[in-house]
């Protein structure tokens, strides 16, 4: 939801997605429904678990982005252009992010994914 409460953005995909799809753009849509009013094409490297922000003043929209050395946050402008880099991290997974309350500082949550597999055989 915007600041301002007047829009909402969200991952967007003009097509229905299968098991193995991923949505292609950002979308903004009125908070009281309709058409999107604007659509962003997005690269596949953007993940879509931490979610969007919004700024606080309602101008651009933040992304996690895995292209070049790992997960960084870009900013997207609403009023158009390309997106811009905003963190210079060059490895571990960003799982989620957020603003402050007062909208000054950006938080963070960084770290590795680990998964082990463990095989049990004869169990007798």
């Amino acid at each position: 939801m915007s600041p301002d409460g007047k829009f909402i953005a969200g991952f967007y995909a003009d097509e229905e997605l299968g098991t193995q799809r991923t949505p292609t753009s950002i979308a903004v849509i009125p908070s009281d429904g309709g058409h999107p009013l604007r659509v962003i094409p997005i690269t596949l490297s953007v993940s879509t678990k931490p979610g969007l922000r919004w700024t606080p003043d309602g101008a651009q929209l933040l992304y996690v982005d895995g292209r070049k050395d790992g997960d960084n946050l870009w900013s997207q402008p609403l009023s158009g252009g390309p997106p811009h880099q905003l963190t210079q991290f060059h490895s571990d997974t960003l799982f989620s992010f957020d603003w402050s309350r007062d909208g000054k500082q950006l938080l963070f949550n960084r770290g590795v994914e680990a998964r082990d597999v463990v095989l049990v055989q004869d169990v007798h």
